[in-house]
């Protein structure tokens, strides 16, 4: 072979390695969810942040863009759309930041390219009483009881 055929079998293989990529398609196929650096059980006045990411369909896990760095692909947070079912008891921005703010239950989506995540269930307990009401009597003492 002369160096012009290697070459150009060279650049053949090049191509055919370009042109199939990763293992993916270019048709998103998944959008993925998760609280950054939080549980699911937020008290009242917590903020969170959610991450996501839009996954391409394919043979590999390939991320096709993602909100926060870090979690894969290009970083897109514009293209992310949130939604709360009770905003309610916790509320969700355009950038991903969960507010809790009453007890009971949510679910929080995101979306992209007309995909959503699975729901992340979000608690907001209700705060145990700071002060509760207290008879004045120690363990052991005696009381008296009129009628």
């Amino acid at each position: 072979m002369t160096a012009v055929t290697l070459l150009r079998a060279w650049c053949f293989c090049l191509a055919a390695i370009a042109s199939a990529g990763c293992g993916c398609s270019d048709i998103a196929a998944e959008v993925e969810a998760g609280f950054v650096e939080h549980e699911t059980i937020l008290q009242v006045g917590d903020t969170a942040t959610l991450r996501a990411r839009v996954l391409n369909s394919g043979d590999r896990l390939c991320v096709r863009y993602a909100s926060l760095a870090g979690y894969g692909g290009s970083v897109q947070p514009d293209r992310f759309t949130y939604e709360s079912s009770r905003p309610d008891v916790a509320t969700v921005s355009n950038r991903g930041l969960v507010t809790a703010l009453q007890p009971g239950l949510t679910s929080i989506t995101a979306s992209a390219e007309g995909l959503a995540s699975s729901p992340i269930q979000v608690t907001v307990p209700v705060a145990p009483d700071k002060h509760p009401a207290s008879s004045g009597l120690e363990v052991g003492a005696d009381a008296r009881c009129s009628l």
